[in-house]
């Protein structure tokens, strides 16, 4: 009677994990966030409708399944100070400049890929930092424009999205040398009100940026030390507050044409050599 006991309780926990491990349907990260194994909202044959970010807009089925991270596997090939950049699709159209112009004192990495939401960026930090976390003398690092997007696989709410960039910047802070300058990229503008011929896909609205951005400049108060490199600014100085077009700004998507990208590259270079003369001083 025991043994059949006993039978019957590992069955009933077999059943449990495997429940676990299962791919439950999903919108968006939002809904995987609970799911320690599967925690990310991803393209599948069965599930729950979705809008997918990599689809451009494309509907699709989508489960929370697990994804595998991509470590930071480049060595340091020169003497010159170390420049991890984390980000999404905006800072790889700005990584050339940026890297172009600190190219006298610094070797620029930018993590591997596409940095995606803060879903992404809190699994895959510790592989961004690696092998050696202590090799990084300067880090910037930005999330917003992939959490904001809705109806989007990768959307996460702004609740969520605070808590996670505080995680991120505390973990930063953690791995890296002490006074290591860290640096919050905010996240740049969209147009307001566009034509319909440039309604972005996905779907991303300027209100939702501010609101995203004040909550990240929250969450990184919490963290000591950690700096503010102002892209969003940097876009409304040249395009105006609540542009509906500008010379720079992407139809259709939150990227930029003509010399947008040169002048973001170039305004985070700034920042990273203001914080090498901030440690030169202190």
């Amino acid at each position: 009677g025991n043994m059949a006991a006993v039978w019957i309780q590992l069955a009933v926990g077999l059943c449990l994990f495997a429940t676990s491990l299962a791919q439950s349907p999903c919108q968006a990260d939002q809904d995987c966030l609970m799911n320690t194994v599967n925690w990310r909202c991803l393209q599948s044959t069965i599930g729950r409708a979705c809008t997918l970010d990599q689809g451009y807009n494309t509907s699709g089925l989508c489960t929370c399944q697990s994804e595998a991270c991509e470590p930071t596997n480049s060595n340091q090939s020169t003497t010159k100070l170390q420049y991890l950049m984390i980000g999404d699709s905006v800072s790889m159209g700005y990584r050339s400049f940026a890297a172009a112009a600190l190219n006298d004192t610094h070797e620029t990495t930018h993590a591997p890929g596409n940095n995606g939401n803060t879903n992404w960026g809190k699994h895959c930090l510790d592989g961004w930092l690696t092998p050696t976390p202590s090799r990084w003398d300067v880090v910037t690092f930005n999330f917003g424009l992939h959490d904001l997007a809705y109806p989007d696989n990768e959307h996460i709410d702004l609740d969520t999205y605070k808590t996670y960039i505080a995680d991120i910047a505390g973990r930063l802070r953690n791995a890296t040398k002490p006074g290591t300058p860290l640096i919050y990229v905010t996240t740049t503008p969209v147009p307001s009100n566009p034509s319909s011929n440039c309604t972005l896909i996905p779907h991303r609205l300027e209100p939702d940026v501010i609101r995203y951005n004040k909550a990240a400049l929250a969450a990184i108060e919490a963290v000591s030390d950690i700096h503010v490199c102002d892209l969003h600014k940097v876009i409304t100085d040249h395009c105006g507050t609540n542009y509906s077009t500008c010379d720079i700004a992407q139809c259709r998507g939150p990227h930029f044409v003509g010399d947008g990208f040169q002048m973001l590259g170039h305004a985070v270079a700034k920042c990273v050599q203001s914080m090498q003369q901030w440690l030169t001083m202190s």
